[in-house]
């Protein structure tokens, strides 16, 4: 008797198991969610960006200039302010390209560009004499690596500026001396002015 109670208590538990009428699907139910099942959608879908409705602004259409908004302890704050300069309207969207220049020199300059998400990226238009700017700072106090006893690095005269999803840059006079620690400027993206 016990033994057969035993065998009916296991071929229970191996029903219940193998997913039998009282247990769950032994099939999947189609709501797999690995990686392998390919998802389609009717329209494709941007999280960085929104609907681009029109023309970006590219290096021939803007105008900058650097200006210096705050200084101290070998720290310099300033911004980047962009002005459409062309007959039509054109946006921004996110972060721009930098790069120093030595133009007297004829070379680009260690530049090591950090984004910084105050203010992160929005959709900037700018009609016709528009501004729009993005926030800048760097330091001039050499940092590792660099030597102390003469400039942390080359001097720069022009910052070049790739606006965002171009390829092309256009200059803008750099009239600020060095920036230590191998360039690196902290950016933010454009924002309205």
């Amino acid at each position: 008797m016990r033994t057969m109670a035993g065998a009916i208590l296991v071929a229970g538990v191996v029903f219940t198991a193998c997913g039998g009428p009282t247990g769950g699907p032994a099939q999947p139910t189609g709501n797999d969610n690995t990686a392998t099942s390919p998802r389609t959608t009717a329209h494709p879908v941007s999280l960085s960006k929104p609907e681009n409705e029109g023309v970006r602004c590219t290096a021939e259409m803007l105008q900058g200039r650097i200006e210096l908004q705050d200084q101290g302890a070998g720290q310099r704050y300033g911004q980047l302010v962009v002005t459409n300069v062309s007959d039509r309207a054109c946006q921004l969207y996110g972060y721009a390209g930098l790069e120093l220049v030595s133009s007297a020199r004829g070379e680009r300059l260690p530049t090591n560009v950090e984004r910084v998400d105050e203010p992160g990226p929005s959709l900037v238009r700018l009609a016709p004499g528009e501004r729009a700017a993005m926030s800048l700072h760097w330091g001039v106090v050499p940092g590792s690596g660099e030597p102390y006893d003469r400039p942390c690095q080359p001097e720069a005269d022009v910052l070049s500026v790739i606006p965002p999803d171009e390829t092309e840059p256009f200059r803008v006079p750099w009239s600020f001396g060095v920036v230590c620690q191998q360039g690196r400027i902290e950016a933010g993206a454009f924002h309205g002015l």
